[in-house]
């Protein structure tokens, strides 16, 4: 069973990239507001040791619990300094935390020990309730769009898509993500294209070496 769900995980962070790509290109053109958090996880303020000693065991890391969740060391490069971490949770059958009362998949990637992103999945039938919390939350979003989607039956859905800016980051809210049953969320710093860049530059080390 944990073998299927690392493959899942795996899955995960792949959309999890994807949507890294969206927060970049809202993030370079957000206005200045104040600073944002998670659970007191604040992107671009809290750094890895802080977010390890706060979490301790409740989190794995793929600077540390490697060896428990090999899975980590795959989604995360640490010769660039990248950490990824998720809810310890996460590995018991796909287990979810909270964000807003609302089970959510969550990720936290850090680099050069900054968090630099948080980006979760949950449920679209919860995408409304999260919509209000973050409203409640952080005020009006900043931008609130309606995009397209389909499935691969040709099947079209149109979706909501929202954005705050804030002092040090950006946050995204989208309907819907590669799945029309899930919603994704993400926070991500100024730090992020710095961070992409040095994934681009820096290639990937054999696993042969």
């Amino acid at each position: 069973m944990v073998n299927d769900y690392s493959h899942s995980l795996q899955m995960k962070g792949c959309v999890m990239r994807s949507f890294m790509i969206l927060l970049i290109a809202l993030t370079l053109t957000a206005q200045k507001v104040e600073a944002c958090d998670i659970r007191g996880d604040q992107v671009q303020v809290t750094s890895l040791d802080e977010f390890e000693t706060k979490h301790g065991k409740n989190m794995l890391c793929s600077d540390r619990d490697y060896a428990e969740f090999p899975v980590l060391k795959k989604l995360a490069r640490d010769d660039i300094g990248e950490v990824w971490c998720v809810e310890r949770s996460m590995l018991s059958a796909g287990e979810a935390g909270t964000i807003a009362n609302i089970k959510a998949k969550t990720y936290y990637i850090f680099f050069n020990k900054k968090l630099i992103s948080i980006a979760s999945s949950f449920s679209s039938s919860d995408f409304n309730q999260m919509k209000t919390s973050f409203i409640q939350k952080w005020g009006e979003p900043s931008t609130n769009t309606t995009e397209v989607y389909s499935n691969g039956f040709g099947a079209v859905f149109k979706g909501e898509q929202l954005s705050w800016a804030k002092d040090s980051c950006t946050i995204a809210l989208s309907q819907y993500g590669k799945k029309i049953d899930e919603s994704v969320v993400g926070i991500t710093s100024f730090m992020m294209e710095e961070y992409l860049n040095a994934k681009k530059k820096t290639p990937k080390p054999s696993p042969d070496l």
